[in-house]
This record gives C-alpha cells, structure tokens and sequence, in this order.
C-alpha cells in the first residue's frame, strides 16, 4: 500500500478549484487533475507494509495532531513540463513537518527517505496534463491569497501508487 501525507486546502482555494473545473471542460481533458481536495504535499507517496499501514497512519496521526495552526504563503503558479502547480514559499513550519515525517517513518517503519523528499518542493498541483500546451491560452488562475492557513492535514493511500488512484483515508483537523 502507499501512503500520501498532506496539508488540506480546499476549503480556502474554492476559486482556485471553480478555475480548474472550467478548463477541465474546456480542454476535454482525461487526466485525473481534480480526484483530490487541493492540498500542498508534506511527504512524496510511499510504500508500506499492509501489515503496518495502521501503525504508521497512527504515528503520523499523533504527531500531526500535536501541531499547532500556521500560515504558508503561495509564492508563484509554475509549469513544469506536464504539471502546473502553486509553489508554496518554504517555511520553518513546512520544513520541519517533512523533516520530522520523514523520520517517524525512516526510523520507526524503515521506510527509507525518497529521493524527490531530500530535494522537497512544496506545492499545489493544479493540472498533470498530458498536452499542457492546451492550457497556456485559456487557464486564468483567479488571484492567489497572499497567505493560507494549516488547520487541517489529510492522510491518503493507493493500492498501486499511480495517480489519479488515491482517496483521501482521512482529516486531521488541528
């Protein structure tokens, strides 16, 4: 089984979404971009154990929820090939949930580090699109908020890992 660890946004990226939905129509498009809230990635999706998914989503649950509320900030929309995303402006916050993320799951579960989570960039996937150059004319992203608030975190999992596979397990509300 794999497991995604994120900080739920949705809620506060309504416009956002409505934005997405309209290109979507428009460009006809067959690539799973919306199968999930919008939310901004804490730790690259990995492989567990059957055996110990309960044990792990426990230990990432207890720690998540001793967090505190905090604020990020979006910093740019970018293309990156295929995906366009929002990249988050790194924080003290940001970095140290992957941090400490990444070694609960090393040291407790073996679990060893992904190569994507030693060179982190925090984002909100907005399109994995598999012709992007269909967007640069009609996407109109409505003005970003200057900052977001962290309330809530989501644990999610795949069976087989690929996207547009993942469901949302659940909701850590802070």
């Amino acid at each position: 089984m794999y497991l995604w660890i994120a900080v739920d946004l949705e809620d506060q990226l309504q416009e956002v979404r409505e934005e997405l939905v309209r290109v979507e129509r428009l460009i006809c498009s067959n690539d799973p971009a919306l199968t999930l809230p919008l939310h901004t990635s804490l730790k690259i999706s990995f492989e567990v154990d059957d055996k110990c998914a309960n044990e792990v989503r426990s230990a990432v649950r207890q720690y998540l929820s001793a967090l505190q509320s905090f604020q990020i900030e979006p910093e740019r929309v970018e293309s990156t090939g295929k995906l366009t995303w929002i990249r988050m402006k790194e924080s003290r916050e940001l970095s140290g949930i992957h941090g400490a993320l990444d070694l609960i799951i090393e040291r407790q579960f073996g679990v060893p580090q992904h190569v994507f989570d030693r060179d982190f960039i925090f984002h909100t996937t907005l399109f994995a699109a598999t012709e992007p150059h269909k967007l640069e004319k009609i996407f109109n992203l409505p003005k970003l908020p200057e900052l977001l608030t962290v309330r809530s975190f989501i644990i999610g999992s795949s069976r087989s890992g690929t996207a547009g596979t993942y469901s949302v397990d659940e909701t850590i509300t802070i």
